[in-house]
């Protein structure tokens, strides 16, 4: 595993560093190896008034990585490693180190835990934090922390397409909290959900539309100017797109991004025909839907013809929403004639590589 936990103590940045091998100890996950190294290294240790100071569970390694860190990054993370940490170290210590972000990444120990998937680990540090009893220091707070980048532990939950992860997170947060996660943008506008939506996970989509304590934004524009139907529409992926479709009906299917178009004109830009279909089956009757015009004055069939689409501008025809005038039928003629000489272009070219290859041969 490559190092991504980079990072330092504010106030510890002089002091001699965790030994390397203890670092890789609580990664491996390997209780008893761990436990050999620490008490090797503590053997000698002689600060009787302020033990944490000087026990290297309180270090960092040369690149920046806490034990936590670490330990929640490894693939088996050890339980009996977490309980020999907060076993040893005192309560105002541990809530200390469970804060502490890492340089390079910006996260804290629970972050990680959190992002790398280890979702057993994380029931089990819950009840740890609890023992603690440091109101500023709860499960809760510490998740809500993003990274350098604004990421939250959602987002990279969300991210990966973990869902029994976003299911225990769900059940963990309030669900105002859970919900304002839910549409929180990092640096680069991405949210938790924007990422389900791109990124094609219908299971956690689905997931979410269950919970009848989180109200999901569905009908509400992106920083961007995106609507989740438009997204859905564009990536093409047709569980979330009937589950978002569900969800908004009529009034999201007609919603216009900053273009002025609606999903339909987005996916026959595209050529999805199968999202399409959903699309124009959905309005039943409504056929004036499916003749709106976006901000360029063009209807989704007339964007469909102009970019070849021709199976899909049947399909929008049949439904009743082919019409265009002569301009239009002129302006899809001359767009055609631009594509065959195109790929005439593109075959002669073709054509001259391949004997420019036969002459080198000969």
């Amino acid at each position: 595993m490559g190092n991504l936990l980079g990072g330092s103590f504010s106030d510890t940045s002089s002091t001699p560093g965790a030994p390397p091998q203890l670092i890789v100890a609580c990664i491996s996950g390997g209780y008893d190896n761990y436990i050999k190294i620490y008490d090797e290294l503590v053997k000698d240790q002689t600060d009787s008034s302020n033990p944490d100071s000087s026990n290297p569970l309180t270090k960092l390694d040369s690149q920046g990585n806490s034990v936590l860190h670490a330990l929640f990054s490894s693939q088996s993370p050890s339980a009996e490693i977490l309980e020999h940490i907060h076993s040893t170290l005192a309560p105002a210590t541990l809530s200390k180190m469970y804060a502490q972000k890492s340089v390079v990444l910006g996260c804290n120990p629970i972050w990680i835990c959190v992002a790398y998937g280890n979702l057993e680990m994380l029931k089990l540090v819950t009840s740890k934090l609890d023992e603690l009893d440091d109101s500023n220091q709860t499960i809760q707070s510490l998740i809500n922390v993003p990274n350098l980048q604004g990421d939250t532990a959602l987002l990279a939950t969300c991210s990966r397409g973990n869902l029994p992860m976003l299911q225990h997170l769900s059940t963990l947060l309030p669900p105002s909290t859970f919900t304002s996660l839910l549409t929180t943008p990092n640096k680069n506008g991405t949210t938790p959900l924007l990422t389900i939506l791109s990124n094609s996970h219908p299971d956690l989509l689905t997931y979410l539309v269950s919970l009848p304590s989180v109200p999901l934004p569905l009908s509400t524009p992106t920083s961007s100017g995106l609507y989740p139907l438009h997204i859905a529409s564009e990536r093409g992926n047709l569980p979330i797109l009937t589950s978002v479709l569900e969800s908004v009906g009529l009034p999201g299917w007609s919603c216009l991004d900053k273009n002025g178009a609606t999903p339909l004109h987005v996916s026959s830009f595209i050529g999805n025909l199968e999202v399409c279909r959903v699309l124009v089956e959905y309005v039943g009757s409504n056929v004036r839907l499916l003749k709106l015009k976006d901000s360029q004055n063009r209807t989704p069939y007339l964007i469909a013809m102009l970019k070849g689409h021709d199976e899909l501008g049947d399909l929008l025809s049949a439904a009743g929403a082919g019409e265009i005038n002569e301009s239009e039928r002129k302006e899809i003629m001359e767009a055609k004639e631009r594509r065959e000489e195109g790929k005439r272009k593109r075959e002669e070219e073709r054509r001259k590589i391949k004997g420019a290859e036969v002459e080198e041969i000969q």
